[in-house]
């Protein structure tokens, strides 16, 4: 497969209904790295759009330490994408903008995410945008024979790849 192949059925995924549109995302905690599954909504070059409680520890991390990565899976297509790169929680105009396309916005309500439920201020939106900028993709595209590895680095929009046959 070539770097087209694999970012082709990575944006098709995305955009397709029954697309495989989760990753995970890890972070650096306090002791340990953290991971967690989140949506992807958006690609476009080299970077990847997350939405977002604005209150949620991914914020915070991130905030702390930029460095992250996102790992996206296709079951159908047998292909594991790793992204690494930085995270960055975009300014509030921009996150303004896209929050404006959202149709319901019910998942940004309310107090910070693993807080005990309380019911006051439950009707404010905590929405913030994350936009992962791409630095290095390692591809891998899975076959009962043999395994292919590709690693692709994102420099100034040069792509250069390596074939990694294990």
């Amino acid at each position: 497969m070539t770097f087209e192949d694999f970012i082709s059925t990575f944006k098709i995924n995305l955009k397709k209904r029954g697309g495989t549109r989760y990753a995970v995302l890890s972070t650096f905690g306090i002791d340990y790295p953290k991971s967690r599954h989140v949506v992807l909504r958006s690609f476009k070059e080299d970077r990847i759009h997350i939405y977002t409680h604005s209150l949620s520890s991914k914020v915070e991390e991130l905030s702390a330490n930029s460095k992250c990565n996102l790992c996206w899976y296709s079951d159908r297509h047998r292909i594991q994408l790793t992204f690494y790169g930085e995270g960055k929680i975009l300014e509030t105009d921009a996150s303004e903008k896209i929050k404006k396309e959202v149709n319901d916005l019910k998942d940004y309500q309310g107090i910070k995410p693993g807080s005990d439920f309380i019911l006051d201020n439950t009707e404010e939106i905590h929405f913030a945008v994350i936009e992962f900028k791409i630095h290095e993709l390692i591809a891998l595209k899975l076959d009962s024979s043999q395994h292919e590895k590709y690693v692709y680095s994102f420099n100034d929009k040069d792509i250069k790849e390596k074939r990694v046959i294990p």
